[in-house]
């Protein structure tokens, strides 16, 4: 078993390289190009031609699944340039273009563009006195895109032109309906850089499409231009130490824990065991760790290429983060007593769970999975790179990233006679259980801090039935009981914690938009709207409780559909002058006080509710009202 998973290793890390070579002979684009030649008749309604003019016909031809942006994309989307002169000659000859397809851009369904579907010809008029033989240069610039990624491409291509005479017809070819329809670009100077369209990424309960777009026209320079990757080979030498690298990062608190976890592992706690006995259970642990880790970034890899995400992009979830924070929370608590994991075991020296090999395994794989969030040094470039190729390229650097991170075990699996330089578990391996803890403990509080705010509450929640869920699993069973009785035990713990996640999960509601009090915005408003005024301050605790039950987001949604509210609230945490007087105006002079306006003329006549009210109190007001 233990040569079968080293040789399984062995294969992993050896991939990369093996397939190395045939990466570097990475074909272009998938695009291909073709320049044809024809003469142009002679036509009298045509001015813009003469007899005997020669027309190149520029086509190029996407792989299947692919597309580009017209000369005239719209909204959204790079421009395709064709640029096109005479060797010798530094003036630019005339490019036509087609028009292309009016469709709702791909990435953004709300912005219609002008795409180029499948094979699409250019056409550039020679001039009539051309002194053959003549090389024709071109310079394509545009934007290929798939259904999930999209890369810039540029090529240059030269065709020659060596006589005239046995040219086909140009009307006789089969592009020459889409020649009539065709219209001169602008010059190259004149076409203006756009923002390419690219797929939506979730930044939190809202997406990105819904913040303006910037267009910018930027030349950066690098620092570290040396870091820059330019090649699979350079990448593969920078990820491998990037990924070995990140075992030191200080911002990964969980992988140092669950690291220092690892290497002090022995045989069964409170047993004596042999030194070779001690070995083997040494080699095992660090080997199936690494796999885990290996195992990880294979996968990652496949998401990432397939769902053309970016590094660390999955923690722009929310949903992902609580339930990673409930998870190593959950961890912590198995450091303190309050449970003993039956898969994932961190307790040091202690590997008497039921298979210690998946605890090490599955201990790599979470070790690696809460080091996503991080990038260590170099690791900004082969990234920046990696994530634009194609996805074996994709996966080849992040195998080596993997490989890098792994190395240290894969060399103390390989060399088990390293154990002696580690110390024999012991009495003092308990206090070392507690600091890994309240490592983990500190990296709850670093996944809730980067969570948006309207998740806050939620995963406090989450974290609270966490912690009882666990305290019954390992206070509420024992080994005496029947094997039944102990898992039903478990299974309800367990259930809680999953619906308290799918709760947690759950996003907010959308809040409602108060509006913050001004004299001269209310009085504007005064007559003109039905306004619901409230009265609040952070130091009422009653305001507090009639927002948490009564002037709910819901309720008030519900409100303002039916009765066409504006809401308005006026705080008075601080001094506030303009809302006092408008509270005494109301007849009051304490907190919480609701005050709803009706339109036209009786706007002077509000309808003022005091103190605590209820749903249907607020409910029955409005209807009397309206």
């Amino acid at each position: 078993m233990m040569r079968t998973v080293f040789t399984l290793l062995l294969t992993i890390l050896l991939w990369p390289v093996s397939s190395v070579q045939a990466q570097l002979q990475m074909p272009e684009p998938p695009l291909n190009i073709s320049v044809d030649f024809a003469r142009l008749p002679d036509s009298k309604d045509n001015a813009e031609t003469t007899a005997g003019a020669v027309l190149a016909a520029v086509t190029i031809i996407p792989e299947k699944g692919w597309y580009t942006y017209s000369n005239q994309p719209g909204s959204l989307g790079q421009p395709t340039v064709l640029t096109a002169s005479l060797a010798g000659s530094p003036e630019p000859l005339e490019v036509r273009y087609p028009q292309g397809v009016r469709k709702p851009d791909p990435f953004s369904p709300e912005e219609m563009v002008n795409l180029y579907l499948g094979e699409v010809t250019f056409f550039v008029p020679l001039p009539p006195d051309v002194a053959l033989p003549a090389d024709l240069r071109l310079h394509l610039s545009l934007l290929l895109c798939s259904e999930k990624s999209c890369m810039p491409v540029s090529l240059e291509r030269t065709a020659s032109l060596r006589q005239a005479e046995a040219l086909p017809a140009a009307e006789k070819q089969p592009w020459w309906p889409e020649y009539g329809a065709s219209a001169p670009g602008p010059q190259p100077d004149q076409v203006e850089p756009r923002q390419a369209a690219e797929p939506e990424t979730t930044t939190g309960p809202e997406t990105a499409k819904d913040a303006p777009e910037e267009k910018w026209s930027l030349n950066p320079r690098y620092y570290q231009s040396e870091l820059e990757v330019g090649s699979i080979w350079k990448a593969i030498m920078l990820a491998l130490l990037a990924g070995f690298l990140l075992n030191f990062m200080p911002c990964v608190l969980p992988v140092v824990s669950l690291k220092i976890s690892s290497l002090v592992s022995g045989c069964v706690r409170g047993a004596q065991c042999s030194e070779r006995a001690r070995r083997q259970a040494f080699t095992e642990h660090n080997l199936f760790f690494a796999a885990g880790i290996l195992a990880y970034f294979l996968v990652l890899s496949l998401v990432l290429s397939l769902l053309g995400l970016a590094w660390g992009e999955l923690f722009q979830s929310p949903k992902l983060i609580m339930i990673l924070s409930a998870a190593v929370f959950a961890l912590a608590l198995s450091l303190f007593d309050v449970y003993t994991l039956p898969i994932i075991n961190l307790r040091s020296g202690m590997i008497d769970s039921g298979n210690p090999r998946a605890s090490a395994f599955s201990t790599g794989v979470l070790a690696t999975l809460l080091a996503t969030p991080c990038s260590g040094p170099f690791l900004g470039g082969v990234l920046a790179w990696a994530l634009v190729q194609p996805s074996m390229v994709v996966a080849i650097v992040f195998i080596s990233i993997g490989v890098g991170m792994a190395l240290p075990y894969l060399l103390m699996s390989a060399w088990p006679g390293l154990v002696r330089f580690f110390p024999k578990p012991g009495a003092w391996t308990v206090k070392l259980e507690r600091i890994v803890g309240f490592f983990l403990l500190a990296t709850c509080i670093y996944l809730i801090n980067i969570l948006p705010q309207d998740y806050l509450l939620s995963a406090l929640v989450l974290l609270w039935i966490t912690g009882v869920s666990f305290w019954i699993w390992g206070a509420w069973t024992d080994l005496n009981q029947s094997t039944r009785k102990r898992w039903t035990i478990r299974s309800a713990a367990l259930s809680l914690v999953v619906a308290a996640a799918a709760w947690a999960v759950q996003p907010p509601e959308i809040s409602v938009h108060w509006r913050d009090f001004s004299a001269e915005d209310f009085r504007g408003r005064l007559g003109q709207e039905r306004l619901l005024v409230d009265f609040t301050a952070d130091w009422c605790v009653s305001c507090k409780f009639l927002e948490q039950t009564t002037l709910t987001d819901k309720n008030l949604a519900d409100w303002g559909k039916r009765y066409g509210l504006t809401y308005i609230r006026v705080d008075l945490t601080e001094q506030n002058p303009q809302g006092m007087s408008l509270l005494r105006e109301l007849g009051s002079q304490s907190i919480p006080v609701v005050a709803v306006f009706p339109q036209g003329s009786d706007a002077n006549r509000p309808l003022v509710l005091r103190d605590l009210f209820t749903s249907a109190n607020m409910e029955e007001a409005l209807d009397q009202l309206f």
